[in-house]
Order: structure tokens, then C-alpha cells, then sequence
């Protein structure tokens, strides 16, 4: 618990307590197809997935994996994915004292190069 002390228009002192939720590490393992050429490489999937931000009691989803991997240059398509090494595309329930967060070394990527 923190608490601060904030003062109302009159200049009254208030105490206030609060809580920070706590954060839950996400781990992402991803597979994809990539395009033969253009194709940004796999630390640029991984730090888009690291760079995903998530508020209190939001559900780690992994269609927020997909629209993160989509984004990088060269990603054809995503043909799994599994947070927290839980089942293929699978979210990760998130409560309202929580907070998911996603690490880029957290992020296994495997890719393989394939047609649109």
C-alpha cells in the first residue's frame, strides 16, 4: 500500500491510500511465415512484442501478439502462437490488481520463409 496526502480546495489535508498492480511476466512463443525478401528479421518481431503495453485487469491476448507481429516489415502471416507456454492461441486471464507485461527476451520467434 502507498499512501499520499492531497489537499482538497480549502487546503485541507487528505490522506490516500492506494496499490500499484502487480505485474505478470508474458512469455510469447510465436511461429511464422515470412516473406524471401524485405523481411525485418526475427529481433524486430521480438521488440514489437516487447513494446505491446497492457492496462490493469487486461487479459494478455494473443491477438495483440498477432497485430504486433503483422506490423513488422516482411510477416506473412502468423500460424501459432502460445503465451506463458500455454495452449496455441490461448489468452492469459489478467485481474484488476494486475498488470501483463510483455519482455522482447521473452519472445521466441521461429520463422520460415514462405509465399503471400
Amino acid at each position: 500500500n502507498t499512501t499520499r496526502t492531497v489537499y482538497d480546495d480549502e487546503g485541507t489535508a487528505h490522506s490516500v491510500s492506494f496499490t500499484r498492480p502487480a505485474d505478470v511476466a508474458i512469455t510469447v512463443a510465436i511461429t511464422l511465415v515470412k516473406a524471401a525478401s524485405g523481411y525485418a528479421g526475427d529481433d524486430a518481431v521480438e521488440t514489437a512484442i516487447g513494446a505491446i503495453t497492457s492496462r490493469p485487469g487486461w487479459d494478455a491476448s494473443w491477438s495483440s501478439v498477432v497485430a504486433a507481429a503483422q506490423a513488422v516489415e516482411g510477416v506473412l502471416r502468423i500460424t501459432t502462437i502460445a503465451l506463458n507456454g500455454g495452449a496455441a492461441f490461448t489468452n492469459i486471464a489478467i485481474n484488476t490488481r494486475q498488470r501483463a507485461v510483455y519482455d522482447s527476451g521473452a519472445v521466441t520467434v521461429t520463422s520460415s520463409t514462405g509465399t503471400p
